[in-house]
């Protein structure tokens, strides 16, 4: 049944399609790679796509302002996208399920203090409290990838916590106290499995939104550093010269955009499975 909808699912099957699509080019970035994305050679400085007049196909998408071939610095961009979008919502995901678990699990003062950090943290908009954050750690890939776990638990903390009052009450779980079953036990084979599909769901949107983020934070100079490639610090790069290199800002801005459809058509998909 589930893979009947699955093929009728066009939505569904768009998210696997762009996803799957950024995923190879992340993989196999040393492979498809026509050069080394660090190379610079300042005679070929924006030098424009091979379909444009005075383009070659030996740098298809063009060259950046330092000579480098663009088709490599994106493809090797994925990955940091991809490793930071997995990364942090791995983190945000375990923090938020854990302490929904127990909040919704336990109740009582435990529930209002895990809630009361989540109202407090929510007066804050994300982004800017991740750039604040950022500020006073040194740029880094994997300080970008716990800022944005950080910043983002709340979400998976809700609604693991509504999932689990819902959940606590059910049959199954008053058999389990019936017999002496621990609270831990409880939690880790009857509630946490129980609430896994909506949280799977959150997670392939959010990933999108971490990817923006980190896109974000790079474009404004806080997150990946050079010379490792990252799409927002190429569109930054890129909007210097955008009127004389259209290219320069406009392939990694289609990568990004790309990206973020291909996951967020994807969490769309798998809310109607």
């Amino acid at each position: 049944m589930k893979i009947r909808l699955a093929k009728e699912n066009t939505m569904f099957n768009f998210g696997i399609f762009f996803t799957g699509v950024v995923v190879l080019m992340a993989l196999f970035a040393g492979i498809l790679s026509p050069h080394d994305y660090a190379k610079q050679d300042l005679k070929l400085a924006l030098k424009p796509p091979c379909w444009a007049k005075g383009g070659s196909w030996t740098y298809p998408l063009g060259t950046d302002h330092l000579g480098r071939d663009l088709l490599s610095r994106i493809l090797h961009g994925a990955r940091v996208s991809l490793l930071v979008g997995v990364g942090s919502v791995l983190i945000g995901s375990t923090i938020g399920t854990f302490l929904g678990l127990i909040s919704g699990f336990y109740g009582g003062w435990i529930d209002s203090l895990i809630m009361r950090i989540a109202d407090i943290q929510l007066s804050f908009p994300a982004i800017f409290l991740a750039i604040a954050l950022m500020a006073f750690i040194p740029p880094s890939i994997w300080s970008i990838i716990l800022v944005l776990g950080v910043v983002t638990w709340i979400q998976f903390g809700r609604v693991s916590r509504g999932s689990t009052l819902s959940v606590k009450e059910k049959d199954f779980v008053e058999a389990a106290r019936s017999v002496g079953t621990s609270n831990a036990k409880i939690i880790l084979r009857h509630i946490f499995p129980n609430i896994l599909s909506p949280l799977i769901v959150i997670a392939t949107v959010s990933m999108s939104w971490m990817i923006l983020a980190e896109a974000g934070l790079s474009f404004l100079g806080l997150g990946v550093q050079p010379p490792t490639p990252a799409w927002g610090s190429m569109l930054s790069e890129g909007r210097t010269y955008f009127g004389i290199a259209w290219w320069y800002a406009t392939f990694p801005g289609l990568a990004i955009f790309i990206t973020v459809l291909g996951l967020n058509m994807l969490g769309d998909g798998l809310r109607k499975l």
